[in-house]
């Protein structure tokens, strides 16, 4: 009997997501990033279910469906048509994927038929995630990376390194247009890295005290904020200004120096600011902070558009709740987390 026959399977896997710490939008260009991954993660289980259906379940988005083999491959077909339109200038990229759920279900469609994985019978496959959902955060990596990882030891199979992270990318292109596959790789490995001419670079973990707020899930996706930054980055030598802002805080960060990484944080976000990814009501809230003596800035994609800016990071010892509290805003206490995607 092969192992996906057996009744009484259980697999789960996580997969921790993370925070740029500098290089946001520039890193899609080949510029410097400096990465973290964090102890907030995405679970995914999966289990033997009687009949042929596939029960999929988001609980943290509270969606749930069940879905044929052959209603999977149908989907598969109407998303890819989806971003071969959106590839032609003619959607938008956030008309390639309509839900969470829609992900989760490509993503195991397009891993089934790509590895040619033998399903015989029903699934139930479960997403958790203590990650804030489109914030900034690599959720989508962590959900992707997640499933790929509890779904080939559910088959009894094992994938290289190289090809989860192609894998990854090819579903994550479809979320976000273009991924840059960081935030596969800090997903993939955990940790903290500096990225720069195609080669990550490991470094300790930081010992800079810091802090995440979350300012509300953005109107726009990463995709969208890709989309419309594009031209900045491409024609203009901005991208060489994040790059300059990205070395210099890695080495401030390598000298445990708060001062110089909390003013690398400070033009980090005002060149965030001058390519339109910074809400008005999230820059006042910045404003707030360095008042303080501390510094901030969005860490992720922004929003071009809406009042939220997802995650923002906090660099400093200084109290900001009362701050976080006028605006209604969350602090979220994490630390960099050393290991990466691997089974519970």
């Amino acid at each position: 009997m092969s192992r996906v026959q057996e009744q009484n399977i259980v697999v789960t896997a996580r997969a921790p997501g993370k925070i740029i710490l500098s290089g946001e939008h520039a890193v899609v260009y080949g510029r410097p990033a400096l990465a973290l991954a964090i102890n907030r993660f995405a679970e995914t289980t999966i289990t033997r279910q009687s009949g042929h259906g596939i029960w999929f379940e988001f609980p943290d988005e509270k969606l749930k469906d069940i879905i044929t083999m052959q209603g999977l491959q149908d989907l598969k077909t109407k998303i890819s048509k989806r971003y071969r339109k959106f590839t032609a200038g003619k959607y938008q990229i956030k008309d390639v994927i309509h839900s969470p759920l829609e992900l989760i279900q490509y993503a195991f469609i397009y891993l089934v038929e790509n590895l040619f994985l033998p399903i015989k019978g029903g699934l139930k496959i479960q997403v958790e995630t203590t990650l804030p959902i489109g914030c900034g955060m690599g959720a989508s990596a962590a959900v992707i990376l997640s499933l790929t990882h509890a779904l080939i030891n559910y088959c009894g199979q094992t994938l290289t390194i190289d090809k989860y992270l192609y894998f990854g990318r090819e579903i994550e292109n479809l979320q976000h247009g273009r991924s840059s596959g960081l935030d596969l790789f800090l997903s993939l490995h955990g940790g903290c890295y500096f990225f720069v001419a195609g080669e990550a670079n490991k470094r300790n973990l930081p010992s800079i005290p810091f802090s995440l707020v979350n300012t509300g899930k953005p109107k726009t996706s990463t995709g969208e904020c890709v989309e419309v930054v594009a031209n900045h980055l491409q024609n203009t030598t901005l991208a060489d200004d994040f790059a300059r802002v990205a070395v210099a805080m890695d080495m401030a960060m390598q000298q445990n120096n708060l001062e110089e990484t909390m003013q690398c944080v400070r033009e980090n976000n005002e060149l965030l600011k001058y390519i339109g990814v910074v809400p008005k009501r999230v820059a006042d809230f910045i404003t707030a902070i360095e008042a303080r003596g501390n510094a901030s800035k969005v860490s992720g994609a922004g929003a071009i558009s809406g009042d939220n800016a997802g995650i923002i990071l906090v660099v400093g010892e200084n109290d900001i709740s009362d701050i976080v509290t006028e605006y209604g805003y969350e602090i979220l206490s994490v630390q960099g987390e050393s290991s990466g995607l691997r089974l519970i």
